[in-house]
C-alpha cells in the first residue's frame, strides 16, 4: 500500500514538473505603449548629439534615432500594457471614443493581440515577441510643429508597421493610420506582423527587389509572396474586408507591375502586364494571387476533425527555413486527400491556368489523383477556365494569349507578353517594412 502511495505522489510530482516546465518555457507576447513626447533636431548651434546629451530622461524614457533623417531623434516613454483602460488611459483619455483615429487603431492592435485566435497561434511561436505601439498622434496634422508634414512622412516611415525575423519583435506607429478613417485596420496590422513572426521560412537577400518595398500588385520573388501570403492569408480569415481587398486583385485584368532591376524603386509603364498575360511563374511572385489560392482553398475545405484550420495546419507542419507555397500545398494534400480535386481547380483557377501539365504536377506532387486530374486537364477544367475567363470581349491580342499560355508548351507557359494599357490604377497598399537598411526582416 505504502508502495502505491509512493508511486502516486511521484507520478503527481512528474506531471506538475512537466506542467511548469511547459509555462516556464511558454514563449511570451508582451505589447508595449511608446508615446512620444518631443522631437530632437540638431540645428546651427547644436548638433543633434549636444541636443540629446542635454535631454533629461524620467523613469521608462528613451531615446530612439530616426533612421530616416540622421538629424532627427524622438524622446520616448514606454510603458507595458497590461489592460485596454491602462492604455487608453496612458493615451491621456478616459474613453476609446475620445481617441484620435491614429490612437484607435493602436487600441486595436492591442484588441486583437487579445483575441482567442491569437493565443491559439502563440502555441506555434518559437520565439518571445515583444511588440512596441508607437503614438506619434500629438505630431500628426500639427502645423505648428509640422507645418510641411515632412515630420509626419518621417515618423510613418521610422514607425511604419513590421516585424523581424532575427528578433521576432514588431513595431507599429500610429502615424500609419493619420489619413486612413478605419480604425479597424490596426487589428488587421496586428494580425499580419504577428503571422510574420511565426514563419521560419529565411530572407533572402534581393527577395523584395531594390527598393526593398512590396505592393499587392507587385511581381517580386516566389519567397517574398509566399511570407506576404501567409501573412495576409491570416488577415483575411479574420476580416471579410481583406478578401474584398485581395481577391479584386488576384483577377484576371488586374495590371501587374515589375520594379527595375536596375533602378531600386522605378517601375516603368511598359513593363506593367495583365495577370491574364502573365506566366505561372510570375503569378506564384505575386502575394495577393498567393493569399488568394490559400484562402479559397480554406474556404472550400474548412477544419480538420480536431478543429483546426487544414491551411494553418499544413503550413506549420512544413514551416522551416526551406518553405514554400508548394510544401504547404503537398502537405496539405498528405493530410487531406479527400480535397484533391477541389484544391488542384482552385489552383488553376486562381493562376489562371497558366501552369503546364509538369509545372502542375511538380506543385502538388505526383501520385494517382493528380496524374487522373491532369490527364483530363486540358479537356476538362482549363476548358471550361479559358471559356469563363477569356471571351469574345477580350482583345484579339489577349485571346491569343490565353490560346498560347492555356496549353502545355514550356515556353508559351514561363513567357509574359506585354500588352497596351490603360492607366488604371488601384488603391496599392505600400508595405515598407524597413530599417537602416531597409530589410524588413534585419534589427
Amino acid at each position: 500500500m505504502k508502495n502505491i502511495k509512493f508511486l502516486f505522489i511521484i507520478l503527481f510530482l512528474f506531471t506538475l514538473f512537466c506542467f511548469s516546465s511547459t509555462k516556464a518555457f511558454a514563449f511570451e507576447l508582451e505589447l508595449y505603449y511608446d508615446k512620444v513626447e518631443e522631437l530632437l533636431q540638431g540645428n546651427a548651434n547644436s548638433s543633434l548629439e549636444d541636443v540629446i546629451n542635454s535631454i533629461s530622461l524620467g523613469p521608462d524614457e528613451v531615446i530612439v534615432r530616426s533612421k530616416v533623417d540622421h538629424n532627427m531623434a524622438y524622446k520616448i516613454k514606454e510603458v507595458k500594457i497590461t489592460s485596454e483602460e491602462q492604455l487608453i488611459k496612458d493615451m491621456g483619455e478616459d474613453s476609446y471614443n475620445d481617441l484620435t483615429n491614429s490612437q484607435k487603431a493602436l487600441v486595436n492592435a492591442y484588441r486583437a493581440s487579445q483575441q482567442q485566435s491569437v493565443e491559439d497561434r502563440k502555441s506555434h511561436a518559437y520565439r518571445d515577441c515583444k511588440v512596441n505601439l508607437y503614438d506619434t498622434s500629438d505630431f500628426e496634422g500639427n502645423n505648428d510643429l509640422d507645418p510641411t508634414g515632412l515630420k509626419q512622412r518621417i515618423m510613418e516611415t521610422d514607425f511604419w508597421p513590421a516585424s523581424y525575423a532575427k528578433s521576432g519583435d514588431i513595431r507599429i506607429g500610429s502615424a500609419h493610420f493619420a489619413n486612413q478613417t478605419n480604425a479597424e485596420e490596426g487589428k488587421s496590422i496586428f494580425i499580419h506582423e504577428y503571422s510574420h513572426t511565426l514563419d521560419k521560412s529565411a530572407y533572402i537577400d534581393g527577395m523584395y527587389g531594390l527598393d526593398k518595398v512590396h505592393y499587392l500588385d507587385e511581381i517580386t520573388t516566389e519567397r517574398a509572396a509566399f511570407k506576404e501570403a501567409w501573412a495576409e492569408y491570416n488577415e483575411m480569415i479574420e476580416s471579410k474586408d481583406r478578401v474584398k481587398e485581395y481577391e479584386k486583385i488576384a483577377r484576371k485584368n488586374q495590371l501587374l507591375k515589375i520594379e527595375s532591376d536596375t533602378i531600386g524603386g522605378y517601375y516603368r509603364k511598359e513593363d506593367k502586364v495583365k495577370a491574364k498575360n502573365a506566366s505561372a511563374e510570375q503569378l506564384l511572385a505575386n502575394e495577393c494571387f498567393m493569399a488568394t489560392l490559400l484562402y479559397r482553398i480554406h474556404e472550400k475545405t474548412g477544419n480538420n476533425s480536431k478543429g483546426e484550420d487544414k491551411v494553418s495546419a499544413a503550413f506549420y507542419a512544413t514551416n522551416g527555413e526551406d518553405n514554400n507555397m508548394s510544401n504547404v500545398i503537398k502537405q496539405f494534400l498528405k493530410d487531406n486527400p479527400e480535397d484533391a480535386k477541389v484544391v488542384y481547380e482552385i489552383i488553376d483557377k486562381t493562376l489562371l491556368g497558366k501552369m503546364t501539365d509538369k509545372e502542375f504536377l511538380d506543385f502538388v506532387g505526383e501520385n494517382e489523383d493528380s496524374l487522373a486530374y491532369v490527364e483530363n486537364r486540358n479537356k476538362g477544367f482549363l476548358a471550361k477556365l479559358k471559356d469563363k475567363y477569356f471571351k469574345k470581349s477580350d482583345s484579339k491580342k489577349d485571346k491569343e494569349t490565353a490560346n498560347n499560355t492555356l496549353q502545355e508548351s514550356e515556353e508559351d507557359a514561363t513567357t509574359a507578353i506585354p500588352v497596351d494599357y490603360e492607366d488604371g490604377k488601384i488603391s496599392s497598399e505600400k508595405v515598407q517594412l524597413n530599417n537602416n537598411s531597409g530589410n524588413p526582416f534585419e534589427d
